[in-house]
C-alpha cells in the first residue's frame, strides 16, 4: 500500500545508490540524501519549526532545494518555494499571505532578504561545510537538535499561488496525500524505475520540475540530475555525461535545446522518452523530437 506521507517518499536502500547528481559539484547517495534530511529537520524543529508553519524557499535548483524541501516536510512544516527573482514588493506578498515563519536564502544579495526584514519574518541561510548541509541565524550556525512532529496525510505540505494572470494570485495549500497522489500517478504513468535519470531544466519552485519530475523520479529510486541553471549550451552535454533517460519542459525549452542539438553533438539514440507539459507542443516540434 502506498504511503501518503512525503516522509516515505525515499527508499534508503534502493537498488540505486545514486540519488542526485549535481554536474561539475558534487551527487549524494540515497542513504546520505536521507541522513542530511533528518539532520536538518531535527535543526528546524530545534530552532523553532512547529506543525503546520510555513518556511519560504528562496533558492536556485540544486540540493540545497531538495534538502531543504523534505526537511521541512519532515519536520511537520509546509514548504512554500518562491521564484529567486521575485522583486521586494513580490516577496513580500508572498511571504506575508502564506504566513511565513522562516524564509531560506543562500543569496546575501537577494531582494528576499529586504522583504523579509519589512516582514520582521527571521532569515535562515544555506551553505556546504564538508559536505553537510548547514544552516545559519544571523551569522550563528543552527546547533540545537529535536525530533521533528511527523506529519499525517492530511497535513499541508505544500504552498503555492495561482499565476495571478487574471486576478490577484491564490494561495493553494497541498496535503502530503494530495503531493503523494500526484508523484505516485506520474511514475506509474511512465513506468519510471531505479534505472532511470531525469535531467531537470524546468525551477524546482514550479510544480512541473517540483512534483512532475523531481519528486516522482525520486519515489523511484532513479537518480536526479540538477545543473544549477538551466543551460541550452550545456545540456546536451550533460545528457551525453550523465547518461540522463528522460527529462520534462515546456515547447519554448524543446524548441531551443531542438534547435542546438546538432551544434552540440545530441545523440541521435538517448532518451527512453521525452516529456512535454504546461502548453501545446507545436507537431512539428513533436516530429522533429522524435527524429
Amino acid at each position: 500500500m502506498l504511503s501518503k506521507s512525503l516522509n516515505n517518499l525515499l527508499n534508503p536502500e534502493s537498488d540505486n545508490d545514486l540519488a542526485i547528481i549535481i554536474p561539475g559539484k558534487r551527487s549524494i547517495s540515497y542513504k546520505d540524501y536521507s541522513d542530511q534530511i533528518e539532520r536538518v529537520s531535527g535543526l528546524l524543529a530545534g530552532n523553532g519549526l512547529s506543525q503546520g508553519d510555513t518556511v519560504s524557499i528562496v533558492l536556485q535548483n540544486g540540493l540545497e532545494f531538495m534538502i531543504l524541501f523534505l526537511a521541512i516536510t519532515h519536520a511537520g512544516g509546509v514548504a512554500a518555494p518562491l521564484n529567486p527573482n521575485y522583486t521586494i514588493t513580490e516577496f513580500e506578498f508572498y511571504m506575508k499571505d502564506g504566513g511565513s515563519k522562516f524564509v531560506v536564502i543562500s543569496n546575501d544579495k537577494s531582494p528576499a532578504i529586504t522583504a523579509a526584514n519589512n516582514l520582521n519574518i527571521p532569515i535562515l541561510t544555506t551553505s556546504f561545510t564538508s559536505g553537510n548541509l548547514t544552516i545559519a541565524h544571523e551569522g550563528n550556525k543552527l546547533s540545537k537538535l529535536l525530533d521533528p512532529a511527523t506529519p499525517s496525510e492530511d497535513d499541508t505540505a505544500l504552498f503555492l499561488h495561482t499565476s495571478g494572470t487574471t486576478n490577484r494570485p491564490k494561495g493553494v495549500p497541498l496535503k502530503h496525500r494530495n503531493l503523494m497522489g500526484s508523484i505516485s500517478n506520474i511514475m506509474k504513468h511512465y513506468s519510471l524505475n531505479f534505472e532511470d535519470r531525469s535531467m531537470i531544466v524546468m525551477p524546482l519552485f514550479h510544480v512541473h520540475g517540483l512534483i512532475g519530475a523531481s519528486l516522482s523520479t525520486l519515489m523511484s529510486g532513479g537518480t536526479l540530475i540538477i545543473p544549477q541553471k538551466f543551460s541550452a549550451g550545456t545540456f546536451w552535454t550533460d545528457v551525453k555525461t550523465h547518461k540522463a533517460t528522460w527529462y520534462s519542459a515546456v515547447p519554448t525549452i524543446h524548441q531551443v535545446l531542438l534547435l542546438r542539438a546538432d551544434e552540440d553533438g545530441a545523440p541521435h539514440i538517448s532518451f527512453r522518452f521525452i516529456r512535454s507539459c504546461s502548453s501545446a507542443l507545436a507537431p512539428t516540434i513533436l516530429d522533429n523530437l522524435e527524429a
